[in-house]
């Protein structure tokens, strides 16, 4: 079978516009767009409280024609690099079997919706943002471009946020109306948000850093941390705190070797902390009373149990995104106070996914957080700063408790969490395979 891409005038349009310096300037633009789309929702430095920002946009035309057409960039990237496709399909696949089946869950339960009109739009929307994503990281050559390429646009995206705070402090704050009054936001919608995506941006800044580099990055870090902390999220906070801690554990010599007694262990330890803290939904309630906190996490509690309490699909689900926010026909309607009535999502990315896709969606999207941590963990074995990746994962494992970012359409963080699965995988591949052909 002849493919376009082997054809020699496609070939040298190619090697041109891709293959030059690895990933040239065509493919990273895609992939920096795509970032950009899903970290703003098209929007950047929007106002405050705007539920049709802050959760996916996927009813906004433009938004649909944004993303139709970067798919069909990233189709054009993937099929100009179709060698390197097929090379790292075969090696991420770890990564994309878990996916594949919560998106399946998902889409059967969106056809089965009672609101199945509403849930498979929104589900295509979700495929589509996903299956550009997939493209544009499948064409990459290797990890080490793909890290430098994500670093460079979260180093832009902070510096952008930092602009709008000092030019246009009434947009890249919350404003005085609202109760994050001055928290920073950035070119995003929510402290919150923006906290979790600076963060991540640390972790992989960490994972970058480099004897090259070390000034800079230390520099870019620390502008990174102030910016972090001026967000006054304590969730993002406490979560890089959290991430570190117990990443370096895992990763540390004591279980870094290959004995099968030291892998189990590292298993045992990271689906321990998957369960106790993806369990928190359900009894988070009684966690709090026996440790004497009477928080009830800015009304995420009481949400959560009227959620419960109201989910009468526990199998096939609602479908993607059709429970929430849908006024009189939402199941939450006629429960709860205004907040819950209207509430745009379940402030748990694992509540909200047993809710879309049933009980096998949930379950199988612990699986991946299971699968991409022993991914990230045995590629420290390897390359040891891949540490930073595993502390990429259990930071979303731990962040999907209280906010909502797993298996969703249009949010960098969850775009951030994949990508450092895959890294991984790729810094495995490559070892592999230097094993299998050694120098000389």
């Amino acid at each position: 079978m002849e493919y376009i891409s082997d054809h020699p005038k496609y070939r040298s349009i190619s090697r041109r516009l891709v293959l030059r310096t690895g990933w040239g300037l065509f493919p990273q633009s895609v992939y920096w767009f795509y970032l950009f789309a899903v970290s703003t929702n098209l929007n950047p430095f929007p106002p405050d409280f705007d539920a049709f920002l802050v959760k996916e946009n996927s009813g906004s035309s433009l938004t649909q024609v944004v993303f139709l057409l970067l798919l069909a960039l990233s189709m054009l990237v993937a099929l100009l690099n179709r060698s390197v496709v097929e090379r790292n399909l075969s090696n991420i696949r770890p990564v994309l079997q878990p996916m594949l089946v919560v998106a399946g869950c998902l889409f059967v339960s969106s056809v089965l919706s009672p609101h199945a009109a509403i849930a498979v739009r929104k589900f295509l929307f979700f495929a589509i943002s996903t299956s550009t994503l997939l493209f544009l990281l499948l064409s990459c050559p290797n990890w080490r471009v793909l890290l430098r390429s994500t670093c460079g646009f979260l180093l832009v995206l902070i510096l952008v946020s930092l602009a709008g705070v000092i030019l246009i402090p009434d947009r890249a704050t919350h404003s005085q109306d609202s109760i994050y009054a001055g928290a920073w936001k950035g070119i995003t919608s929510h402290k919150n948000y923006m906290g979790g995506i600076l963060s991540l941006a640390l972790l992989f800044f960490m994972m970058n850093l480099s004897k090259k580099n070390v000034t800079s990055t230390c520099l870019i870090m620390l502008v990174s941390l102030y910016f972090l902390v001026m967000t006054e999220s304590k969730t993002a906070m406490a979560g890089l705190f959290l991430s570190l801690m117990i990443a370096w554990i895992v990763s540390s010599p004591f279980f870094g070797g290959r004995n099968p007694i030291f892998l189990t262990i590292r298993y045992v330890l990271g689906v321990t902390v998957l369960l106790l803290f993806g369990s928190f939904f359900i009894f988070g309630g009684s966690m709090l009373n026996v440790l004497d906190v009477s928080s009830d996490l800015t009304g995420r509690l009481p949400l959560w149990a009227i959620v419960l309490s109201v989910m009468e699909r526990p199998v096939l689900g609602y479908g993607y995104d059709a429970f929430f926010n849908l006024g009189s026909d939402s199941a939450l309607y006629d429960v709860g106070g205004n907040w819950s009535r209207f509430a745009a999502h379940s402030h748990n990315g694992y509540l909200n996914i047993y809710v879309f896709g049933g009980l096998p969606a949930l379950l199988t999207a612990l699986f991946f957080y299971f699968r991409a941590f022993g991914l990230t963990a045995r590629a420290s074995l390897v390359f040891p700063r891949a540490r930073f990746l595993v502390a990429v994962i259990i930071f979303e494992a731990l962040r999907n408790i209280t906010e909502v970012d797993a298996f969703t359409g249009a949010r960098v963080t969850w775009t951030l969490t994949l990508i450092a699965a895959i890294i991984a995988q790729m810094i495995r591949a490559e070892a592999r395979d230097t094993r299998a052909d050694p120098p000389g």
